[in-house]
């Protein structure tokens, strides 16, 4: 998978985690944190109001202050002990696709996480930090709902093995394993179907998935939906407007004109989102 796909379904995590509800994110973030740090008491999600309406009276009063004279001091409260780590959890999880959306730098991002809590140590000494990002990720990984898939493969790349009786390559003829049967090569593969069962999972991304159920022909060949292939498969393939249809494209080529090997290109078009997003 490359770069730019890995930020894609990066960013759709965190996007499935702040479209559902705050008790479910709550969820995730309790099972990812306890799984991280096993002294962290245990959250309690059901007492958990809606982020959207939690306030932090605190931090509005702190910019204030600048323009207004205030004689009173400033009453700073904050969450539960266990409800300020749900927050700053839930922040740093924001904080990440913040940086992500803007392309910052991992050390613009780390700088930007030392000076928040730097604020919260002075504004409120005691309180809960926003989380690194090391451990922000960390958890993100563990509430991902799309777990990876370890294969063995040759060791010259030939082919991947799908069963344990296969010991060497159809191909060259490589061994799998080691003397101590070990594989000399592996891959991690992040499963399609889990993938696209993300992006319906996601409401927004759930949306861009339109296109395909709402085309209609139009007399011209503007779309794969425009041709008779497509056409001869919708009774029978696609009777749900989410239903996804997806064409898959694969490119052999040399790396360069005295290599003796070859790569393949394998790369997959989703067809339900509109042709000027694909």
């Amino acid at each position: 998978m490359n770069a730019h796909a890995e930020v894609c379904l990066y960013r759709h995590t965190l996007d499935s985690l702040f479209d559902s509800s705050s008790e479910a994110s709550a969820s995730y973030i309790e099972e990812s944190m306890t799984a991280l740090d096993s002294d962290m008491p245990d959250f309690n999600s059901d007492h958990m109001d809606s982020l959207s309406q939690f306030d932090s009276p605190a931090f509005d009063d702190l910019f204030e202050a600048d323009s207004q004279e205030m004689e009173a001091p400033i009453n700073i409260t904050f969450p539960p002990k266990n409800m300020e780590l749900q927050y700053m959890a839930l922040f740093g999880l924001d904080l990440e696709k913040i940086v992500l959306d803007n392309r910052i730098t991992e050390k613009g991002y780390a700088a930007v996480v030392k000076l928040i809590n730097e604020i919260v140590a002075k504004v409120a000494p005691g309180h809960e930090r926003l989380p690194s990002p090391y451990k922000s990720r960390k958890q993100l990984e563990q509430a991902y709902p799309v777990k990876t898939m370890r294969y063995d493969t040759c060791v010259d790349g030939c082919m991947l093995f799908t069963k344990y009786t296969e010991v060497e390559c159809c191909q060259c003829h490589q061994h799998r394993y080691d003397d101590e049967m070990k594989p000399f090569r592996t891959i991690n593969v992040l499963p399609i179907t889990q993938q696209l069962g993300l992006l319906l999972y996601n409401k927004e991304t759930r949306q861009d998935l339109h296109h395909r159920s709402e085309y209609s022909l139009s007399g011209n060949y503007d779309d794969v939906f425009s041709g008779s292939y497509y056409q001869g498969l919708m009774d029978q393939h696609f009777t749900n407007e989410y239903d996804i249809a997806i064409g898959l494209y694969t490119d052999g080529f040399a790396p360069s004109s005295k290599s003796s090997s070859s790569l393949t290109m394998v790369h997959l078009v989703i067809y339900n989102y509109h042709p000027s997003i694909r």
